[in-house]
């Protein structure tokens, strides 16, 4: 995790004990203390550099941070479309048959954001009015804009896939 070092199977397992403890005791918390860790430098900081109470505290003070972040919106969406920017230059940088099964999975975990959207009515107008940013152009009212998504998936197939 730390310094580019890949995580161990023992220290897998460990977190994932460590994450089912965390459930019981408040059900939904490790997911949010991951998310906590992958988008407040504090909650990062805090899992890598305290120990003790200091970290406890500043990790339930993270998680609460997160937990007041994911309930707007607008930072729903902002993430979102964050994520679909990263994996679309990801998937522009897979080109032709030799990176199929990476473009592949790319694509499926933008086909997972798009269904997120779907999912999640606020979300959804939100990111109709950004629709630019997702390389969907204007957005039809007649058409959810998961769909729209998945459209610009399929037509990017064929556009620069040395085949």
């Amino acid at each position: 995790m730390r310094d580019g070092l890949p995580v161990l199977e023992g220290q897998r397992q460990e977190l994932h004990q460590a994450g089912l403890v965390l459930d019981q005791a408040r059900p939904g918390a490790a997911a949010l203390v991951v998310s906590a860790a992958r988008h407040d430098p504090e909650t990062a900081r805090a899992l890598t550099d305290l120990s003790g109470r200091e970290r406890v505290g500043q990790i339930v003070t993270g998680m609460d941070r997160e937990r007041a972040a994911v309930a707007d919106p607008n930072v729903r969406a902002d993430r979102l479309i964050g994520c679909w920017q990263e994996l679309h230059k990801e998937r522009q940088a897979l080109p032709g048959w030799r990176h199929e099964e990476a473009r592949s999975k790319v694509e499926g975990q933008m086909r997972q954001i798009a269904g997120a959207i779907e999912r999640d009515p606020q979300v959804e107008s939100i990111v109709r009015t950004r629709a630019m940013e997702l390389g969907i152009g204007s957005p039809q009212r007649d058409r959810s804009i998961a769909l729209q998504m998945e459209r610009e998936l399929t037509r990017g197939h064929g556009i620069g896939l040395e085949r």
